[in-house]
C-alpha cells in the first residue's frame, strides 16, 4: 500500500474510534451505578455496562496507539506547520 492510501485509512479509523468512544462514553455516563445496573439488568443497545466499560477501554488504548502511528506518518506535514506557526 502507499503511504498516502495507509494515512487515510488511519485518519478514517481514527474518526471512527473517536465516534465509538463517544457513544460508549454516553452510554457509561447514563447508566446507573453498581448494583442498580445489574439488580435492573440495564443496558445501552444490547450491551450492559460491564461490556460498555470493555469497549470503552480497548478503543481508548487502540485510538491512543493509532493517534502516535499518525502522528509518526504526518511527521513532516506537523514540523512545517509548527514552523510556519512559529515564524509569526
Amino acid at each position: 500500500m502507499e503511504i498516502e492510501k495507509v494515512r487515510a485509512f488511519i485518519s478514517l479509523l481514527l474518526v471512527v474510534i473517536f465516534f465509538m468512544l463517544i457513544f460508549t462514553g454516553i452510554g457509561l455516563w447514563i447508566s446507573p451505578s453498581g448494583k442498580i445496573a445489574k439488580i435492573s439488568s440495564w443496558d445501552y443497545f444490547a450491551m450492559d455496562k460491564t461490556t460498555l466499560k470493555t469497549v470503552h477501554f480497548y478503543a481508548g488504548i487502540l485510538m491512543s496507539v493509532l493517534g502516535c502511528i499518525h502522528l509518526i506518518l504526518n511527521y513532516k506535514l506537523l514540523k512545517i506547520k509548527l514552523k510556519c506557526v512559529y515564524k509569526k
